[in-house]
């Protein structure tokens, strides 16, 4: 038990009470790529990126996926194990916030509920401190997922637009959360880096060769992300509706197996 406790405030420190975590500030000066200037030329070389590596794929005639070895595994592996640390973070960094009541709702002089807190941000609220550090460090780890768009283009030699689209919003939105000190962004990434751990967890285990289909809810969130990336829902809204689609069929999935066993029994 000694040692668990000490393992949780260990997390706890590192995740939310760190000197560098309580005295973030956004600005200029002290985060990279926090200017306008920065988000228009990274967004840009991005798209011109995977048009050019497209357009040479089609001007060299391959035809055959281009293996790349490890390197998609790895991107999960990274990706999966990011998202859950930002994850933890601003859970126990929005905890912090409530339990010490630093924002204050200056209309009515009260201090904001829990709920109330995580929807909307006391008015005047300015990008530092703990939850704006795990949403600067979740707008830096959009830069990180956009190499998925290389990985389709070299394996399917096809360019996938609505991935590409989806990056750029998701990109864009995680830089105006920071630079106007955006409502609602807690439960946005939140729910966001959730589900990426969960989806990019999944990536990895079958990319090293494991059975994927021991995990029915995995399965059918990855499949719905599939099917959403033919449609017009992108960004959050994309991750609430894909959480949900993957709840009700792996209900379905589990309610059908356990019917069929007790019926075998």
């Amino acid at each position: 038990m000694g040692s668990a406790a000490a393992t949780v405030a260990a997390a706890t420190y590192y995740l939310s009470e760190h000197p560098s975590i309580v005295n973030f500030r956004w600005s200029d000066a002290q985060s990279w790529g926090s200017t306008w200037l920065f988000l228009v030329t990274s967004i840009s070389g991005y798209i011109l990126l995977t048009l050019t590596l497209h357009v040479i794929l089609l001007l060299l005639r391959v035809r055959r996926p281009i293996p790349l070895g490890p390197l998609p595994a790895l991107h999960s592996l990274s990706m999966a194990l990011i998202s859950l640390t930002i994850f933890a973070g601003i859970l126990l960094s929005a905890a912090a916030e409530i339990r010490q009541t630093r924002w204050l709702w200056r209309r009515s002089r009260t201090t904001s509920s829990p709920l109330q807190w995580l929807l909307c941000f006391p008015l005047g609220t300015r990008p530092s401190g703990r939850v704006f550090f795990w949403s600067y460090v979740f707008y830096l780890s959009r830069f990180l997922h956009v190499f998925r768009s290389f990985f389709a283009i070299l394996r399917r030699r096809r360019l996938p637009l609505f991935q590409l689209f989806n990056h750029v919003i998701l990109i864009f939105m995680s830089f105006v959360w920071l630079e106007f000190s955006q409502s609602f962004q807690v439960l946005g990434i939140v729910f966001t880096t959730l589900v990426s751990s969960v989806v990019y967890g999944y990536r990895f285990w079958t990319a090293i060769g494991l059975p994927g289909a021991c995990f029915p809810f995995v399965r059918h969130l990855e499949r719905s992300r599939r099917r959403r990336r033919g449609g017009d829902v992108g960004g959050v809204s994309e991750d609430w509706a894909v959480l949900a689609d993957a709840i009700v069929e792996a209900e379905k999935e589990i309610a059908c197996e356990v019917g069929i066993r007790a019926d075998d029994s």
